[in-house]
Parts: C-alpha cells; sequence; structure tokens
C-alpha cells in the first residue's frame, strides 16, 4: 500500500464519480487534480470561503456552494470558460443536491421553508414547499426518473413522488410516522422503506401510491431504529437498533420477513463460535513486526507501535469505561455493507473500540477486531472485500479475508496526523483518509501492481538474457567457422607458396644445369 504526501485542505475532498478527478477545497479555492499522476488539471479562486461542493453525477461539472452569501457557482471541467451562478441570498442556502441527469439542482432554503430546483438546460426554476428536512428524506429511485420527498405540514409528515423531468407531482400522501426521519427506494422502485423517529419503535413500507404494504415494530418499550442500510444487492436491508442488535429483512417480496437479528450483546466469545478475534496491542520494537495473522507496516518513526494478536478463547468482551460512547450506551451507530453483500461491518457503541465483521450466508458473526482506541470510521471497498478502519490515531487498519494488518501513517512531529474520515474512488483504486486540516490518498493495489510489475521486468530480464545467450552462442560458432575458414585459407595458402617455390626451385635447377652445358 502506498500513500501520496500530506495536503493541507479546509475540510473538504471528493473524487469524481467516474474517478477520474479528485477536488480538494483550499479556503476559497478549488484545485481539480488528476486522479492518478496528482496533476492540477484545473483551479477556481473564489472571494468567499467556500461552504461545500459536489461533482454532478456524469463529473462533468462541479458545484460551489457559499451558504452565507446565498450563492452557488458551477464550473465546468472540461471548459473553462462556460460559468453558471445562481443567487438565492433573499431566501438563503443552507443545502444543495444535483439531480441524477447532471442538469438540475436542488436548494434547500433557510428554515426549510421551501427547496428550488434550477435548470441548467432552460434556465427554469421549480419551487416545492415545506421539505421535512435538508440533508435526508429526499432520495431518487436506482433510474433516477423519480423523486421521494418528506414534507411536514400541519404537524403531519407526508411523502410527495415527483417526476424528474419536469418535477410534476406525481403522488402525494400521508404516512403513519410520529416523526419521519428518513426514506430509502427499494431497487426496483416498487417500494418506499419510511423509517421512523428512534423515540419510536417503527418502520413502515409504501408504495409509491401510498398503500401501506408492511409496518413493523419489534418491540414496544425504549429507542428505535438508528440507522438502516439496503445491501448492494438491493436483497437485504439491514437496520441497527438501539437494543444493540441488527435485524435483516427480506427485500425481494412485499412481506418485509425478517431473516435474523445480529445480536451484539455478546460477553464472551467461545471456540465453538467458530469466530476469529484480533486485539490491538501495544509494542516496544521498533520496525516490522509480524504475529501469527496480523502485520504491521510501519512508514515513519513513531514510536506508539502497536500489532494485532489473534487471542485465544474463552475470549471476554470487555466495555472499556475510558472510551465515552458518542450516541448512547447500546446504539448500532455504524453499519456497513460489502461489495457482495456477504459481510456486514458494524460498530455497537457499548463496545466503541470493537468492530463486529458477520457473514450474512452463515448468519453468523465472522471476526471481532478490538482497538485501542474507539472506532471513528470504516469503509468497505468498492470493489474488492477491504475494510479500512480508523480511530482517531496515526494508523489506518485494513481487514481482509486473509489478513489484518496496521499501516502507520507519515505524520509531522508538530502536526500529528489523528485519521477520522475515510473515502473511496468508485474504481477502488485510490482511496482518501484525513483528519480536520490534512489528507493523504492511498492506493490498496500497490504491492500487488509493484509484484506484477517485478515480475514482467524479470520476464524481461530473463528474455533478454536468453537472447543475449543466444547471440553469444551464434557469435562464438561464427567465430569458430571462421577460425576454421581461416586455417582453411592459411592452409591453403602455405601449400600454395609451397607448390610455388618448389616450382621455382625447379626452373633455376633446369637453368642451371643448361647454364653448365
Amino acid at each position: 500500500m502506498n500513500f501520496s504526501n500530506s495536503i493541507k485542505y479546509s475540510g473538504l475532498s471528493s473524487f469524481s464519480p467516474n474517478s477520474v478527478y479528485l477536488a480538494i477545497a483550499k479556503n476559497t479555492s478549488l484545485i481539480i487534480y488528476d486522479n492518478e499522476e496528482l496533476k492540477v488539471i484545473q483551479k477556481f479562486s473564489f472571494p468567499n470561503t467556500i461552504s461545500n461542493f459536489l461533482w454532478s453525477p456524469d463529473s462533468s461539472l462541479i458545484l460551489m456552494a457559499f451558504y452565507k452569501s446565498g450563492l452557488c457557482e458551477i464550473r465546468s471541467i472540461s471548459n473553462p470558460k462556460w460559468t453558471c451562478t445562481i443567487n438565492e441570498s433573499q431566501s438563503g442556502i443552507i443545502n444543495c443536491l444535483w439531480t441524477p441527469d447532471s442538469r438540475k439542482i436542488i436548494l434547500f432554503n433557510d428554515f426549510n421553508v421551501r427547496l428550488s430546483i434550477w435548470s441548467l438546460v432552460d434556465k427554469s426554476t421549480v419551487y416545492i414547499n415545506s421539505p421535512k428536512f435538508n440533508d435526508k428524506c429526499i432520495t431518487f429511485c436506482e433510474k433516477g426518473n423519480f423523486m421521494a420527498l418528506g414534507e411536514r405540514q400541519s404537524g403531519k409528515d407526508y411523502i410527495g413522488i415527483y417526476f424528474t423531468g419536469d418535477f410534476s407531482l406525481v403522488s402525494h400522501f400521508q404516512v403513519g410516522t410520529f416523526d419521519m426521519c428518513d426514506l430509502i427506494w427499494t431497487k426496483d422502485a416498487t417500494n418506499l422503506i419510511v423509517i421512523d423517529t428512534p423515540l419510536e419503535v417503527k418502520f413502515l413500507v409504501y408504495s409509491p401510491t401510498g398503500n401501506l404494504i408492511f409496518s413493523c415494530e419489534p418491540y414496544l418499550y425504549g429507542l428505535g431504529i438508528e440507522i438502516a442500510k439496503l445491501s448492494n444487492n438491493s436483497h437485504t436491508l439491514g437496520m441497527g437498533f438501539n437494543d444493540g442488535i441488527i435485524r435483516l429483512y427480506n427485500c425481494m417480496s412485499n412481506s418485509f420477513k425478517e431473516i435474523i437479528e445480529l445480536n451484539h450483546n455478546i460477553n464472551i466469545i467461545t471456540n465453538e463460535n467458530l469466530v476469529t478475534v484480533f486485539k490491538e496491542e501495544e509494542i516496544s520494537s521498533h520496525g516490522n513486526d509480524k504475529n501469527k495473522r496480523g502485520l504491521n507496516i510501519n512508514n515513519n518513526f513513531n514510536k506508539n507501535y502497536t500489532k494485532y494478536v489473534e487471542c485465544s478463547f474463552p475470549y471476554k468482551l470487555n466495555q472499556n469505561n475510558k472510551l465515552k460512547s458518542l450516541q448512547g450506551i447500546g446504539a448500532i451507530s455504524i453499519l456497513e455493507w460489502s461489495l457482495d453483500s456477504k459481510f456486514i461491518a458494524s460498530k455497537y457503541d457499548a463496545f466503541p473500540n470493537i468492530v463486529f465483521i458477520w457473514e450474512t450466508t452463515t448468519l453468523k458473526l465472522h471476526t471481532v477486531i478490538v482497538q485501542l482506541n474507539n472506532i471513528k470510521n470504516m469503509k468497505w471497498s468498492p470493489k474488492e472485500n477491504i475494510l479500512l478502519i480508523v480511530t482517531e490515531n496515526s494508523k489506518l487498519y485494513t481487514f481482509t479475508l486473509d489478513n489484518v494488518y496496521i499501516i502507520e501513517l507519515v505524520s509531522d512531529m508538530n502536526n500529528p496526523f489523528n485519521a477520522i474520515n475515510l473515502q473511496w474512488a468508485s474504481d477502488g483504486k485510490s482511496f482518501i483518509v484525513s483528519d480536520k486540516k490534512q489528507m493523504l490518498i492511498g492506493h490498496p493495489n500497490i504491492l500487488e501492481n509493484n509484484l506484477n510489475q517485478d515480475e514482467n521486468v524479470n520476464d524481461n530480464i530473463n528474455e533478454q538474457n536468453e537472447q543475449e545467450e543466444e547471440n553469444e552462442n551464434e557469435h562464438y560458432i561464427n567465430n569458430i567457422n571462421n577460425n576454421e575458414n581461416n586455417f582453411n585459407n592459411i592452409e591453403n595458402n602455405d601449400n600454395e607458396e609451397e607448390f610455388n617455390n618448389n616450382i621455382n626451385n625447379e626452373i633455376y635447377n633446369e637453368n642451371e644445369e643448361q647454364e653448365q652445358e
């Protein structure tokens, strides 16, 4: 695994959806880099500090929002001369979104009074009143032709279904929630999953026309749903509740039958559970330290080295009282599906320093990773089963199906690196690990690429050696043939010279005899 040098930024960075570009905001400037070579492609400067920026889904445009001034600037990557400015200074801006066709922009006004849809093609504007939130309860179906929007009118929750071509209202209905918190489209756009407030242990499923298809309330008393995510294959809905249980529901039919409960309230792990437990421990040695299955890769001279140790059974999970929960004891605060939907990585706030990895094919716990510090973030690769974990220190933790790794990130003693955020490029070839002021770009396949390059180099060297050897042998044979020819020529020349001498001697003797006579 290889990393770039530390890059300072103002907390905003993002890969383009096609993974070709990388955008980094530095106060009033936005710099566009080539993702592979990190060369500057474009640089945009503005008079105000950039509050947020968003790539268009087709990666051709980029939107910069300035919330304090109520302005939005849109720029083209391929045509720097093309510009667009949207002024909402009177009503204000608190959030912005792209539509799936990359040709319209949705702006949320102050106090959620309304949202406005601006067209970049015909400069038209559509307004929708009373959106419930500015950052959730708005979702597009997979094809992008319909938008579901949560609305709040007269103290009651409603859902509006809009056609994204002209944002005309298709369907509008009231939902039976106390305080709707989120909306999720199913893959075929036939159902809408409505999540109620954590104060109510309930979620509902509606058709786009407003028919109630399913209602679920697993238990009556206590806090409810903390997080809900659809699997990448859209077959299963995973919901993390405040009782420490992830409940999986089947989305392939309208029954939404519960499949299994993944209970995190585990005190002792025995050998019968067939679970692998890795624990991070401090080490005093410097350099690489490899245990039975864990690996520590050191890139700098940080003294706080750690390694993974595979624990023996029975292993007791103890709550660390020094680590404080961020969202309340008992909540499932992180739930991440793997690319193939065969694994779930989760964080249970009763054990905030432990990563639980569940295997959905066996519906059992697969691996437990016990960290020294509190889990801040973790993300699966979008192309393979690689899980990255950060715990607000100068280390990056990596889980694969074969091994676990601890990678020391390069940091300055005067400006230590405390990783809290992770972001993958859509092609899985690079990722961003960052804290509040600086970031690093990593490439997970660099070792494999280097090995392949080394193999190719060795093959080329072997081919060159074989060719040189053949050339040497041929040259040697040619030399031998030339020597033989030269020897034959010399021998022939010697014989010819001897023959000529003999003839001359004979002629000389004959002449001498004639003179004597």
